[in-house]
């Protein structure tokens, strides 16, 4: 499979990696509580020691690959069964790293903008090419910055010119741990603060369970002091679905 999606002849047969499509609410960011519909693929370009998902990084011998008639039903059938106060106002994109598959997102994205709801475009922020063929049909992007500690890897560069290909589209999201270094919030800050001081910057403490010890609430202080000195809108968010609400 190349890095746009699967295809035979045609958009029409445009197939995916996904692993589901379910209906939920947003359990993280500025955007937490709202009701979406999630489109779940596989397949990540990184490794992170927290990452909640583990099995959506690697695409296995029995991958499920779904066509793009078949993820609109399936979000057309999620959003049938909530109640009409809590109808979806948007589809989150989510992963693994959904902007591995560019071509695929390019037809699917029009036919969610058509059924009159906000693209919701969850990413690693690394994939700044992929990003530009797809940018004109997201509404939001929520970029995780993947600091050296996290990823093991310097995506700094890649990051900052993500950030100001999606500009005010965008909130940052930063995973915080009991292993993260202050050096590498402050280049985040600076990162986000580069392109607009008005982005955004959530402060997540990452979740128990997730392969990495919690940041201590006066590292958390410190981070968050730093951050408003630089930035307009700076917030420190747990991931709420799972600690909280017990859902997906």
């Amino acid at each position: 499979m190349g890095s746009s999606g699967k295809a035979s002849a045609g958009s029409g047969n445009l197939k995916a990696p996904i692993s589901e499509v379910f209906s939920s609410y947003q359990g993280e960011g500025i955007f937490v509580g709202q009701p979406q519909v999630f489109i779940r693929f596989c397949g990540c370009n990184l490794r992170c020691g927290y990452c909640d998902t583990p099995e959506n990084q690697h695409l296995h011998e029995h991958q499920k690959y779904f066509s793009l008639s078949h993820i609109l039903e399936l979000a057309r059938e999620s959003m049938a069964k909530r109640s009409p106060s809590s109808l979806p106002l948007a589809i989150s994109l989510t992963g693994g790293e959904p902007l591995l598959y560019p071509g695929f997102l390019s037809a699917l994205l029009p036919q969610i903008k058509k059924m009159k709801l906000a693209t919701y475009l969850e990413t690693n922020g690394t994939l700044p090419e992929a990003y530009a063929k797809v940018a004109k049909w997201v509404d939001v992007v929520a970029m995780d910055i993947k600091p050296p500690s996290a990823s093991g890897t310097d995506l700094w560069k890649d990051q900052a010119k993500f950030l100001k290909l999606a500009g005010k589209k965008a909130f940052v999201k930063m995973v915080v741990t009991s292993s993260t270094k202050t050096e590498e919030v402050v280049k985040a800050v600076n990162l986000v603060k580069a392109v607009s001081p008005g982005i955004p910057f959530v402060l997540q403490p990452v979740s128990v369970g997730r392969g990495a010890a919690s940041a201590q609430p006066w590292q958390l202080y410190e981070w968050l002091t730093l951050a408003r000195k630089k930035l307009q809108q700076v917030h420190v968010i747990p991931q709420m679905h799972k600690l909280l609400w017990k859902v997906r």
